[in-house]
Formats: C-alpha cells, structure tokens, sequence
C-alpha cells in the first residue's frame, strides 16, 4: 500500500493528478486497506446504568460508620467482621477494614476501595467476566464470591456488579 501511496503523490507533484484526485486516491487506499494485525475492531462497550456503589477503605470500620450515620443519615444495611454496608439516601457505600478482602486484588489503602457500576447486558458472572477479558483488561474475582473487578488505567479498582 506504501508503494500505491507514493504512486499517487508522484503523479500529484508531477501534474497529473489534481488535488481532488489525490485526496480521493487516497482515501480509497485507506478503505480498501485490510487491518494491520492486532487492530481487531474493539468490541463495543459495556453498557452500564450507572454506579452501583462506592467502597472505601477504612483504618476503623465502626467509627466510619457512626460518623456517616450522624452525619449522612446512613443506615446499616449488613455487616460482617470486617465491613459494614450502608444505605445513604438512594444509593450505598461499602466501608472495608485495614486488610479485609474485598476485591481480589490487594487491600488498598484508606480511600478508595473501588467503584462498582451496574450492567445493563452483561448479568452472569461468566458474561461480566468475558465481556471484560474481550475488552483486554484482566479480571479479578475471590473466590467463590461471584464478583467481578478489573483496574483503569490509573490502578482504580472497578466493579461490574
């Protein structure tokens, strides 16, 4: 195709095309081009509600939870050892303890956990996993817990719900 290229601005600068014929050259080139290994069209994305819910990470899970109850009206949904679910207005955080699993990658430090958005196709947990892996990220599961995570670009742990 290099060489079709060079064809057409030699006859360009040589006079025998004009510049019309020149752009619309090439411009068939490039359609008629075939992809170049690895540049597979990218699968459409992921479509998705909205966030599910934010998780933060805690250095005292209890104190966090009193100060979005005094101070958000935040009600406890559930709790386990570790971590202790809220419901704030409509929507709820999760607050995780130093150390405690949550995402199947390491304990992240106090902020963040991850943020979790809701599927609007992919349900299963084999869905949300292949939907993600046909995106070129790497999934991440515990074991056992039927939830799927993968990072941006910046290592901010995502959730498909």
């Amino acid at each position: 195709m290099q060489q079709a290229m060079d064809e057409l601005v030699d006859w360009f600068e040589k006079g025998a095309l004009s510049r019309r014929e020149l752009i619309a050259g090439l411009l068939a080139l490039g359609a008629a081009a075939p992809p170049a290994v690895g540049d597979a069209a990218s699968p459409r994305p992921i479509a998705v509600s909205g966030i599910d819910h934010l998780a933060l990470r805690v250095s005292d899970v209890e104190r966090s939870a009193r100060f979005y109850a005094e101070h958000l009206g935040a009600t406890v949904r559930s709790r386990s050892a570790s971590a202790v679910f809220m419901d704030v207005g409509a929507q709820w955080i999760a607050l995780f303890g130093p150390g405690a699993a949550s995402t199947g990658f390491a304990p992240t430090p106090p902020g963040l956990d991850h943020i979790s958005f809701q599927p609007t196709s992919v349900r299963g947990f084999e869905e949300r996993t292949q939907a993600l892996r046909e995106h070129g990220l790497d999934p991440q599961s515990p074991p056992g817990s039927g939830r799927v995570y993968f990072k941006d670009p910046d290592g901010v742990i995502l959730q498909l719900s």
